[in-house]
């Protein structure tokens, strides 16, 4: 069987993690005493990273919305907007995963959520590595939702999910505490509300997000008030399904309260004269849960905002580069002045992008394996250029792991609640092709598959290719289908086992499943696409 080496393993029997730690280690200690003799000053910037969940670019630096964001506005005013940003797959703790170490789920080992049969290969350097051997004081709000969780010095656990006050409070707190200890200080900023109400009643709702939370907004819109945006319809609808109408509303009254918090969160800078010494990157983990959303590998599930400020970052600039999440490790490592190591991955840091020192991608991926779990696995991959974009559906005769939004009313009321070609591509992604590919330049959200029209063979050819080069370049073990076989022989097993246990066996099986899937990715030498 053929293998890849990875970050996780090495010739001289020495673990690359230790090296990494050992090396920022010596580079900032001299940075750290700087810092330390100077009263009120640091020697690195503070990094706020504004983590938004499950949302698209829904925002008025994306498109004309019909309701303001004066927060998010500011920060693109300030800073610059990434037009095409990717994340590297559209379910929440791969993306977030992906974040904190640059590499893609298939290289990382997350492949699913938290708790549900994966987790990073142990041993895999993240950008906390850099953040503390710099001396900076770390916080995170909300959630980690990776396994394992990397210590913070304040949060996860006592944070408020879904109050924008209170979310901003703790950005207060972490602020006048860095300032007490005279340190810098990196602030993950994340909130649930765009992710709507727990899933897992999500047969009984009738509605998926709130549209008030703490009373905010307090002026929530209505249905009345809203066209239905471009990923629902491909044309003007007449009369939409409304229980379609009453959710977007709701999904939109969310996304304001996102908005709220950048807008305390800048205020909470402004008051303590943080602004100039700030790196300020917010972003969402992936797309919404709409159809051809989360969980898939569509425009809607993959394209998230992402707007950066820094003084490499013209205010008020728009950039078309391809960048992707895996960018955020490589950035906050090198802010925190550290050196990324030497991954299987094309991360590549933001501000070197920004900068224009960095190379651009000619080419960007992004993928879909599994979420809820075993039962779940459906490996998926696309790929796009500056126009092109190719979705790779590995066994496309098998069901789409989407039985749960399906069980929602008003999502299998949707085909009929829209256009004809909104319905169309929705019966299309639920049993897609092995080969999607779209012209972005004139469809970019997807309606017109152009896989089986001979006259774009030649790009569909070379699409295939850039695909197979991206996903060895990245070190995708499922390039060997010996390997794949093995994975998914892994998954249907432990969900036969899991259906007849009680909660906490089924745990125990999960969390071995997570053991066995990290040995069996975890490979020597190179494969060949």
């Amino acid at each position: 069987m053929n293998s890849l080496r990875t970050p996780f393993q090495s010739q001289c029997g020495i673990h690359p993690a230790a090296i990494l730690l050992l090396s920022l280690a010596l580079l900032t200690t001299s940075l750290w005493a700087q810092s330390e003799s100077s009263p009120g000053k640091t020697s690195r910037p503070n990094i706020l990273l504004i983590v938004a969940e499950d949302m698209s670019t829904d925002i008025n630096p994306y498109r004309d919305m019909p309701f303001d964001t004066p927060g998010i506005d500011e920060l693109a005013d300030a800073g610059a907007v990434f037009e095409n940003a990717w994340a590297a797959q559209a379910s929440c703790s791969p993306s977030r995963a992906s974040m904190f170490t640059g590499l893609y789920p298939h290289a990382h080992g997350q492949i699913g959520l938290k708790g549900r049969g994966s987790r990073i290969q142990p041993g895999t350097p993240t950008f906390m590595d850099a953040l503390r051997a710099a001396g900076y004081l770390t916080a995170v709000t909300y959630k980690l939702h990776v396994e394992p969780e990397p210590a913070f010095d304040i949060g996860p656990k006592n944070t408020a999910w879904g109050d924008p006050e209170k979310l901003a409070a703790v950005a207060e707190r972490t602020m006048d505490e860095a300032a007490e200890q005279n340190r810098p200080w990196f602030l993950m900023l994340n909130t649930f509300d765009t992710h709507g109400i727990d899933n897992k009643s999500a047969s009984k709702l009738k509605n998926l997000w709130r549209n008030q939370y703490a009373g905010k907004p307090a002026d929530p819109l209505t249905a009345e008030e809203l066209p239905l945006p471009p990923y629902l319809a491909d044309s003007e609808v007449a009369a939409p399904n409304p229980n379609l109408m009453e959710n977007l509303a709701a999904y939109y009254n969310s996304v304001r309260r996102v908005d709220d918090l950048v807008a305390r969160a800048l205020k909470a800078l402004d008051e303590r004269g943080l602004r100039e010494n700030t790196i300020i990157i917010f972003t969402s983990d992936h797309g919404p849960v709409w159809p051809r959303g989360k969980q898939m590998v569509y425009e809607v599930s993959l394209h998230v905002p992402l707007i950066v400020v820094a003084p490499e970052a013209e205010p008020g600039s728009r950039r078309t580069e391809l960048v992707s999440l895996v960018d955020i490790m490589p950035t906050i490592t090198e802010l925190a002045g550290g050196q990324a190591p030497e991954l299987p991955s094309d991360a590549r840091s933001l501000m070197r992008t920004l900068s224009g020192d960095a190379q651009p991608r000619a080419v960007m991926g992004g993928e879909f394996f599994q979420h809820w779990g075993p039962k779940g696995f459906f490996p998926s991959y696309a790929i796009r250029t500056e126009r092109y974009k190719l979705n790779h559906n590995l066994y496309p005769k098998w069901n789409r792991p989407w039985k749960e939004y399906h069980d929602i009313p008003f999502m299998n009321a949707l085909p009929a609640g829209t256009d004809e070609a909104f319905a169309t591509a929705f019966r299309h992604a639920l049993r897609p092709p092995e080969f999607e590919l779209y012209d972005l330049e004139s469809d970019p959200w997807e309606y017109r598959d152009l896989s089986a029209d001979p006259r774009y063979a030649n790009v569909l050819s070379e699409l295939k290719q850039q695909l197979a080069d991206w996903r060895a370049l990245t070190g995708d073990p499922f390039l060997d289908q010996q390997v794949l076989d093995q994975a998914i022989a892994l998954h249907r097993e432990t969900a036969r086992q899991t259906d007849s246990l009680a909660p906490a066996e089924a745990q125990a099986v999960l969390d071995q499943m997570a053991v066995d899937l990290n040995a069996l990715m975890r490979t020597e030498t190179p494969i060949a696409p």
